[in-house]
């Protein structure tokens, strides 16, 4: 039974593979960057923007790297829109003679679906601004804290919401939903999450037959959804719970219009009924640590000092970035896969009566989705969801069509 077993898994690679090149159909090519000369020396000392971009793209080994252009004011900013096209605006708040929201409405009046992301320079600029609720012709809104990887993590994000839908329905391609509505903290958690998903993805990549099946692998990294309420949190779960690597939120966030230090809970406990599975981190405050264990969450310290590899962690562990580990009924590791092309060997070490148990984990499905097994994470959970308790066969769970 178990080789016939691993003919069905290794034999074949498992999953219907995508030509890199219908992933991400809408990328960021052409970025228009609106800031005086100021506030493009407070990015980097000698202002070299667009140099600064390029090398965060390359560390990351991105093949698609966007062209700058920088205009002082938003009237050049306005008839260098009329000239030619761009894939995004990043406006900084001193502009000239219009205002943040004239701005947008101005922009929108040439190119009504430009995304405009607004920059603040500054914390305490951040605090006087309005905000995005009452922005209608701005997209999002960002503060610069010295991460230059920021530039990345905005360009990223406009491209996941291009394109999530998309790779989903082609590909199955996951998404992790982020719940978070202060801007300084977003703003400081996105670069960071994306530089961990980008790096460890690369990680995963290293099994890749040829450079195609490389960059297909990487347009197939989970993509990152930022909600900022409640409303936007149950929209993204309601469209994408069927594609979901696992949710990250706060504890409090407007909820009716208003903030609400229970949104977060109620969101979780919604997630709990209808997805129980799901994996889903609480980042919050100490305080909010207990609350969070009552209802089987995960849970980070927003203030701790190792925030970072905290998150790294629950990556590995939850949303498939680690090894996949095959556990014995004592919870005892009998064997572990790293890559694809060692499941091969792990499997052969699990005993048979336990193979099963654990085929039917969710953590195995979210460990073939992150290495871009789409087709084979969907079978097995479709199986495992069709099976009663307990009636998961070794044969079924591998008999992919």
């Amino acid at each position: 039974m178990r080789d016939g077993i691993l003919n069905e898994l290794i034999g074949t690679p498992g999953h219907t593979e995508v030509a890199y090149d219908a992933l991400m159909p809408r990328r960021v090519s052409n970025l228009l960057l609106v800031s005086s000369l100021y506030d493009s020396y407070a990015f980097i000392e000698d202002g070299r923007l667009s140099e600064m971009v390029l090398s965060e793209f390359l560390d990351l080994d991105l093949r698609s790297t966007p062209s700058i252009d920088r205009v002082s004011t938003a009237e050049e900013a306005l008839d260098r829109l009329r000239e030619q096209p761009y894939d995004l605006v990043i406006s900084m708040t001193r502009v000239g003679d219009m205002n943040v929201r004239q701005f947008g409405d101005a922009v929108h009046a040439v190119a009504p679906d430009l995304p405009v992301v607004l920059l603040a320079s500054s914390p305490r600029e951040l605090a006087v601004l309005p905000s995005l609720a009452t922005l209608s012709s701005i997209d999002s809104i960002y503060v610069w804290l010295g991460d230059a990887r920021l530039f990345l993590a905005i360009i990223k994000q406009i491209e996941d919401r291009r394109n999530a839908w998309h790779d989903a329905m082609i590909a199955g391609v996951r998404s992790i939903i982020l719940v978070e509505d202060s801007v300084q903290f977003y703003s400081t958690y996105l670069p960071m999450l994306y530089t961990e998903i980008l790096d460890q993805t690369h990680a995963l990549i290293a099994d890749s037959i040829n450079r195609a099946q490389k960059l297909m692998r990487m347009g197939a990294r989970p993509k990152v959804l930022l909600a900022r309420n409640y409303d936007e949190a149950m929209g993204l779960f309601e469209e994408y719970q069927h594609n979901l690597l696992g949710v990250i939120v706060d504890a409090a966030f407007p909820r009716d219009g208003k903030e609400d230090p229970e949104a977060g809970f109620a969101f979780a406990r919604v997630l709990r009924e209808r997805a129980p599975e799901l994996p889903v981190l609480m980042q919050s405050h100490a305080h909010n640590a207990a609350k969070a264990a009552a209802l089987s969450l995960d849970f980070l310290d927003k203030s701790s000092p190792t925030l970072l590899s905290e998150l790294r962690g629950f990556m590995r562990q939850h949303l498939g970035f680690g090894d996949f580990e095959f556990l014995g009924p004592d919870g005892a590791v009998v064997s572990r896969a790293p890559d694809l092309r060692t499941l091969e060997w792990s499997i052969q070490a699990v005993p048979e009566e336990y193979l099963a148990t654990n085929v039917a984990r969710n953590d195995f499905q979210a460990w073939l989705a992150a290495r871009a097994a789409f087709d084979l994470a969907d079978a097995v959970r479709a199986i495992v969801a069709s099976s009663a308790p307990g009636a998961v066969t070794c044969a079924s769970a591998f008999s992919v069509p």
